[in-house]
């Protein structure tokens, strides 16, 4: 076992020391503040995105329509797996895998395509929509005179 060496008045750094606050994040487990008013907010942020509402709403329809295709596949396999299963015996029907199989591939292909023009929507939405946040803001704090912020301490003009 190794002996440990430090000197008086220097502290142990184990493996158990944790730093200020009890290491666990940035602040200890201190508990976060609570949103005031969470209803209001979704309300103002809803209304500053107004302007794409049509883009999220038929990102939300390829969503649950890949979603809905998605779920449809299994059951062709199912199907497909009974022809497989039925045709042991007798022979199998090439024809109806080879229909099932075709339409398996065009069904989570389609599926595939709604839901990536769904992501590239939102991630257009989502862009564009903090491009202006960060305008705004920025427009904001331009406006603001040289005192204030010699006032203000800088958590509150971050907020």
């Amino acid at each position: 076992m190794e002996k440990d060496n430090y000197e008086v008045g220097q502290e142990k750094i184990g493996k158990h020391r944790r730093g200020p606050g009890g290491g666990h994040g940035p602040h200890g487990g201190v508990p976060g503040e609570k949103a005031q008013n969470f209803k209001g907010t979704w309300v103002k942020l809803l209304n500053y995105c107004r302007k794409y509402w049509g883009l999220m709403i038929f990102a939300i329809v390829c969503s649950a329509a890949g979603t809905v295709l998605t779920l449809i596949g299994p059951d062709k396999l199912s199907e497909m797996t009974d022809v497989i299963t039925n045709g042991i015996m007798t022979g199998i029907d090439m024809d109806k895998i080879q229909s099932l199989g075709i339409t398996l591939a065009i069904l989570y292909g389609v599926s595939t395509l709604l839901m990536i023009i769904q992501s590239l929507i939102m991630g257009f939405v989502t862009q564009k929509v903090t491009k202006n946040l960060r305008s705004g803001i920025s427009v904001k704090i331009n406006r603001l005179p040289m005192w204030y912020y010699n006032r203000t301490s800088t958590g509150d003009v971050l907020s």
